[in-house]
């Protein structure tokens, strides 16, 4: 009776560590569960035929699918289709290994739009079976900020570039053209001109000029009223106005005014025109174009 008595005992307390192990287990499945469906970073589980198995809700709000949709598709399904031909060489890196995989690439969503990813994706096995696991961070903001860092850095170097050229001029024409081709040369934009105004005529005609390969300022004349020709433009109104004038987006619409469309076609994507004075009047304005859309933000 001792002997059966002790053995029940043992009986019980295995059972109840048992019990007690499988509690912790469950919570600890809860926890990770909430984890990751929560995050906020997309967090993936793909099986070994690339095809997506488990997705948490934040790579629901990235893609723009449901989790039925998603299930549908594979790791090259997600990618731009610019990124698609590294697909395989990356997948087969990250299920190769054990240290795991961090790689940079482009996305898709659902409406066909595309932004840059970092992809930390390493190997894990379910049930015996191999997949992977994989968290996918949007760098969009990121990217942002690099580029306007490296704009800065560019513009920095460039001011420094254009106060030698001033110093080193001989006139003020000489200044425009030293001024203009630094701005092309170390700025790296697509095209810089310099309107200087004539107050008896009321038009502001180029001085300088420099990366204008399609003739855009040929012949041009900016009306200092608003009625005028190019009145209305940034350059216009930057005279006018006494104030900085930013397009970032310069496009060729139904609606775009003639100077939009005639900046377009030189492959500009924003545009930024500046008042230029002499003796605190405005005497002319410097127009500064860019080939890329968005490239004038507040700080640069």
């Amino acid at each position: 009776l001792v002997a059966r008595g002790a053995w029940i005992r043992h009986y019980r307390a295995v059972v109840a560590a048992r019990a007690a192990s499988e509690r912790q287990r469950s919570e600890l499945e809860r926890r990770l569960a909430l984890v990751m469906k929560h995050a906020n970073d997309s967090i993936l589980l793909f099986d070994s035929t690339m095809r997506v198995v488990e997705a948490n809700e934040r790579a629901l709000q990235s893609y723009g699918r449901t989790i039925e949709e998603l299930r549908t598709m594979t790791a090259n399904d997600l990618r731009a289709p610019a990124s698609r031909d590294v697909t395989h060489a990356d997948w087969e890196r990250a299920r190769s290994t054990d240290t795991g995989l961090v790689f940079e690439t482009e996305h898709a969503r659902n409406d066909g739009s595309t932004f840059p990813v970092e992809v930390s994706s390493r190997r894990v096995f379910l049930g015996g079976s191999p997949h992977v696991l994989s968290i996918i961070r949007d760098i969009t903001v990121r990217r942002a900020h690099e580029r306007e860092i490296e704009q800065l850095g560019r513009l920095f170097q460039l001011l420094c570039t254009i106060n030698q050229a001033v110093v080193q001029s001989r006139d003020q024409a000489d200044a425009f053209d030293r001024a203009c081709r630094a701005l092309i040369e170390v700025g790296k934009f697509k095209m810089v001109w310099i309107g200087w105004l004539n107050r008896d005529t009321g038009f502001a005609a180029p001085v300088a000029v420099a990366g204008d390969s399609a003739g855009f300022t040929t012949g041009l004349q900016i009306a200092l009223r608003a009625d005028g020709p190019g009145g209305m433009s940034p350059c216009g109104l930057a005279m006018r106005e006494e104030r900085t004038q930013v397009y970032n987006e310069v496009h060729t619409g139904p609606l775009a005014p003639p100077w939009m469309k005639a900046a377009a076609a030189t492959g500009t994507g924003s545009l930024i025109s500046l008042p230029l004075r002499q003796d605190r009047v405005v005497a002319g304005v410097l127009s500064v174009h860019a080939g890329e859309a968005q490239y004038f933000s507040p700080r640069v």
